[in-house]
């Protein structure tokens, strides 16, 4: 595969809890990235983090949150 010399960066930030069909959405998003022939995907796990309408969600140990936001990059 050939890449281009200039690309985009598509960022897709959604809870750990979301799913499509009986997969985790990150897990099909990826799948479906690959099949369309994208040039790369990383899913990462924050370890912080809220949305414009959620409180802060963490993992400490502390306040552990069961719907920690993953980062698709």
């Amino acid at each position: 595969m050939e890449l281009p010399s200039e690309g985009y960066l598509l960022r897709i930030i959604i809870g750990e809890a979301a799913r499509h069909e009986s997969k985790h959405l990150y897990e099909w998003i990826v799948i479906q990235a690959r099949e369309q022939g994208l040039a790369g995907a990383t899913v990462m796990r924050g370890m912080m983090g809220f949305g414009a309408g959620s409180r802060i969600k963490t993992s400490s140990i502390l306040c552990l949150s069961e719907d920690l936001p993953w980062c698709l990059s």
